[in-house]
């Protein structure tokens, strides 16, 4: 998030030329001492050495107990602060500087031990290293102070007693009238309802802010919530915690933001229904939408004028969500009903996960930057709905899901009938979640469903070993990414994943690698490219063939289920040696560059001749492949070929790389053939295997 620059204080200041003549002088080589903003005593008060004394204050807030206060700025006067009624304003000071001290009424108290840092440029660069200055010749002074407000002292020569500035502005730039600092209203919604038709900014300043409700963003204006960081460790941070199970922040309006503040929920038990426990949810209806928007009367109201237009504009920026009871990020778009996911079936999340028709908002133009979504109880870290397009999410870290006891379904990304998703340089990082009950051997940790144009670009998944947590389940890692089909929703069109980097921890059930299952009608142009694979267990379980390999198209010859497969560049697995990626079903239509991406069946020379059995229904696909035996007797060590099956009008098989037309004159010249090798013979139109020593035909091309 940019920072923002700090307010300039500058001043010329005077003084009497002496004490006779009132004429104005550059008050040179004087110094001015940076306060906290303070409080003035209501009355007189005596406080007598060695001894305490109390008096009503204004503005009793700004003080704390253990200050120590100079009167007026007068450093012959230390009082210090032993305790405070917050209610009354009734202030207890402390004397131990040896004599009497007398405070009048309407004196100002200067607080010495607590002073802001001040500045010689806007952007916090340079500090004086102090809270005092000297003025030069000119009595000219300036300097950038973080308090948004502060007292000035002045003294030096010239001067009989100090002379004081109180409530001088620093702080932050403000843009005049559309820019609010929380602490200066009753609450954070208050701010936020008190922006102009034009919208506008409400900062709030870094702190710890405990609220009750859902803070909600206005439907019809701009409003854009910043804070001064999201860090929990170091730095300063805005931090945002709820005690009750209830919704974070609301976004309900265009060109709306949140910045910079960390949201964490530190109430107990999981969300009732999805529109419930959320982080950040981007939406203008709501059936629990209780808060109507300033200017309308009722909630009503508010739907009818503003609830079916869509939302565009929104972007969350430097943003962690922590612990959400929901969904940590949602944009719902239009309702979706439950219904069962299936190959094999697998139940969606109950009822109420998915939001309801009465919160149908489409949404558009979305920005998700550097946003962690940490520790989702229930439902998942992301959801997006129907008929939402064009997110994107960068940088962004979704982190840990499922650490509570096992519910129905929760993923680490659900995207149902979204158009335009793009994850770049996003990480996918914790243990596995939970399956629904009975189906813990299949649970996703992302959920396409029904979606267009869907990109994971240079992307981190990592599955991490289940915490060891008595009576918690040790799950074992399921597929990354899951290409869905119901019969409500057609199949995904478009999905790209380019260049992932994909670790497997912890138990791999087995040694059975898992990374991408593709529903038999689940997609129809899907792209992997490049893949690199870690896993800390062997690649492949024993005696695993194709179905059982880490990428699962489900492909089918002879329909046009999940056609239009590209996968580009061999892929690695690390399992502490070298493998290529292991790819299952290779659907009709596809593209598959590097064929030793392919696990091969290993055949017998009857079983892939044309009129073999069973090679033709085990091998019928395009793009098949597989390796022969030659030598399947004796001692000579066994010789195989490559095959492929090729389409077109003239099918069978045939070696994968040069296949000759040769005349059998031109055949018989070469006395060097070996096992496996083939051509296509020009005399007796027919192609020719290489076998035993002889030349066997394999198809006749007359």
């Amino acid at each position: 998030m940019p920072d923002l620059e700090l307010r300039r204080y500058e001043s010329y200041l005077f003084r009497d030329k002496s004490t006779s003549d009132a004429a104005q002088v550059p008050l040179a080589s004087a110094t001015v001492t940076v306060y906290h903003q303070g409080a003035n005593t209501l009355s007189n008060v005596t406080v007598v050495n060695a001894d305490t004394a109390s008096v009503f204050v204004s503005h009793v807030e700004r003080l704390q107990a253990g200050d120590v206060v100079h009167p007026n700025g007068d450093d012959q006067r230390a009082l210090s602060v032993t305790s405070i009624n917050a209610s009354s304003g009734l202030v207890t000071f402390g004397n131990v500087t040896g004599e009497d001290i007398f405070v009048a009424s309407g004196e100002r108290l200067c607080v010495i031990n607590r002073v802001p840092t001040l500045y010689r440029d806007p952007l916090r660069e340079q500090a004086v290293g102090s809270n005092s200055l000297s003025v030069d010749v000119k009595g000219f002074v300036a300097f950038y102070c973080t308090a948004a407000f502060f007292d000035l002292a002045l003294t030096g020569s010239g001067l009989n007693a100090p002379r004081l500035h109180v409530d001088e502005r620093g702080g932050r730039l403000r843009g005049g009238e559309t820019w609010r600092n929380a602490l200066d209203h009753a609450s954070i919604q208050a701010a936020i309802d008190s922006l102009p038709i034009e919208g506008g900014t409400v900062f709030i300043p870094a702190g710890t802010y405990t609220l009750t409700q859902t803070l909600y963003t206005p439907c019809d204006r701009p409003c854009h919530i910043v804070g001064e960081g999201s860090q929990l460790n170091s730095g300063p941070s805005t931090v945002l915690r709820w005690t009750i199970n209830t919704g974070m922040v609301r976004m309900r309006g265009d060109h709306s933001s949140v910045r910079g503040v960390s949201l964490r929920m530190e109430a107990s038990g999981s969300a009732a229904s999805e529109d419930r426990g959320y982080g950040v949810f981007i939406g203008r209806r709501g059936i629990t939408d209780a808060h109507a928007h300033p200017g309308t009367s009722t909630t009503a109201t508010e739907h009818a004028k503003y609830g079916n237009a869509p939302l565009k504009g929104m972007l969350i920026e430097d943003v962690h969500i922590h612990d959400t009871p929901g969904w940590g990020l949602t944009i719902p778009g239009i309702g979706e009903t439950s219904s069962l996911i299936g190959d094999p079936p697998v139940p969606e999340p109950e009822p109420g996960r998915v939001t309801t028709a009465g919160q149908e908002t489409l949404s558009f133009w979305i920005d998700v930057r550097r946003v962690r979504v940490t520790r989702s109880r229930k439902y998942g870290a992301l959801f997006t709905g129907g008929g939402c397009t064009t997110l994107f999410f960068d940088n962004c870290a979704f982190l840990n899901v499922g650490v509570e006891a096992p519910l129905p379904a929760r993923f680490y990304a659900y995207l149902r009938k979204t158009v335009g998703a793009v994850f770049r340089n996003t990480t996918f990082e914790g243990p596995s979640p939970p399956g629904p009950t009975g189906e813990e051997s299949f649970n996703p940790w992302i959920r396409i469903v029904g979606c267009q144009s869907i990109t994971f670009e240079t992307c981190w998944f990592e599955n991490d070993p289940q915490p060891n947590v008595s009576g918690l389940a040790h799950y074992l890692p399921q597929y990354f990414l899951h290409l869905a089909a119901t019969a409500d929703v057609p199949a995904n069109q478009s999905v790209h994943i380019i260049r992932p980097h994909m670790v497997r921890g912890g138990n791999n059930n087995g040694g059975l690698l898992k990374l991408v299952y593709c529903d038999s009608n689940g997609v129809q142009g899907f792209q992997i490219e490049s893949p690199f694979v870690v896993s800390t267990t062997s690649v492949i379980a024993s005696g695993a063939f194709l179905d059982q390999a880490p990428v699962v198209l489900n492909g089918e010859s002879n329909t046009n289920a999940n056609e239009s497969v590209v996968v580009l560049g061999n892929g690695v697995i690390w399992d502490g040696a070298l493998h290529p990626l292991l790819i299952a079903t290779i659907p009709h239509k596809s593209t598959v560059v590097g064929r030793d991406v392919l696990k091969l069946p290993v055949s017998d020379f009857n079983e892939i001749k044309p009129s073999g059995s069973p090679g033709v229904e085990m091998l019928r696909q395009n793009g098949s492949t597989a390796l022969i035996q030659l030598s399947l007797s004796g001692s000579a060590p066994a010789a195989a070929a490559l095959m492929t099956y090729w389409g077109g009008r003239d099918s069978g098989w045939r070696l994968a790389n040069a296949c000759p037309v040769l005349t059998s004159s031109e055949r018989d010249q070469r006395t060097d053939w070996v096992n496996g090798e083939m051509i296509i013979n020009s005399s007796s139109a027919r192609m020719e295997l290489r076998y035993g020593g002889q030349w066997v035909m394999l198809k006749d091309l007359s």
